[in-house]
């Protein structure tokens, strides 16, 4: 939910809260991206557990990615970490790359 958060706040001008001054890391993922690496699982036969799909990033490299592909700069709103926030949450993918 961030990222449209973030891109309809910097398509309307409007600043984004960027919590513990953006040094948190954040699984990011495109369904494209599940759909592929599901039906490689599938057609494949991979001979494991789970598959996990991610990729753990940090949320201000995200950010700038909104950045380039909107032409637009963001008004940062950096704010402390939230009590009940978790500094990062990423998918175990050692696995993945055996």
């Amino acid at each position: 939910m961030a990222l449209f958060i973030f891109t309809k706040n910097i398509l309307d001008g409007k600043s984004i809260p960027i919590y513990n001054n953006g040094k948190m890391k954040r699984d990011f993922t495109y369904i494209n991206d599940i759909i592929a690496g599901t039906s490689s699982a599938i057609n494949y036969k991979y001979k494991c557990d789970n598959f996990n799909l991610g990729k753990n990033e940090p949320l201000m490299n995200v950010v700038e990615i909104i950045e380039k592909e909107l032409g637009l700069k963001t008004i940062n709103d950096f704010k402390p970490m939230l009590i009940l926030n978790i500094l990062i949450i990423c998918l175990f993918t050692n696995q993945n790359t055996q």
